[in-house]
């Protein structure tokens, strides 16, 4: 029951509105884990009396490991995992989140109440989409706007 420890382990309450668990995780390559600090990052939906302000699992694990130094490239699996029968995917803004921080190789396991899961990589499940690789570098953009300032 792999998808219900992990749930037990991330989210030990449901949500106080929704009644619902969420679960994620994000594991490290080896090369990016200090020694000291964990291979996982684990998160859990925080839920909040107005709806929209709550945040997702997957946002929640991903923002620890921003703010702990880690970064596209340093993920090597995601997981995320609810106590309902079918199996859990990222909503759209999470996908779209994760894909800031993740390749589109990157595996994502998706697993229900009894512990089945499925795997879809990023790229499957936010294909044609908006990342960091699509903006041109800061550099340029900066140039191109002093070129248009200098009427150019």
């Amino acid at each position: 029951m792999q998808g219900q420890r992990h749930i037990r382990l991330t989210s030990p309450k449901p949500g106080p509105y929704s009644l619902f668990r969420v679960g994620a995780s994000l594991l490290l390559h080896q090369s990016t884990a200090s020694s000291d600090a964990p291979r996982i990052i684990t998160g859990a939906n925080v839920e909040n009396a107005a709806y929209p302000v709550g945040t997702c699992a997957e946002r929640v694990a991903m923002g620890t490991a921003v703010v702990s130094g880690h970064k596209l490239g340093d993920f090597k699996a995601v997981g995320v995992a609810t106590d309902m029968d079918d199996f859990c995917s990222p909503c759209g803004m999470c996908r779209q989140f994760l894909r800031e921080f993740l390749g589109l190789d990157v595996p994502i396991f998706m697993f229900n109440k009894e512990g089945k899961y499925i795997v879809r990589k990023m790229g499957e499940l936010l294909p044609l989409s908006f990342g960091p690789d699509v903006l041109p570098p800061r550099e340029e953009l900066k140039k191109a706007r002093e070129q248009e300032a200098n009427g150019a």
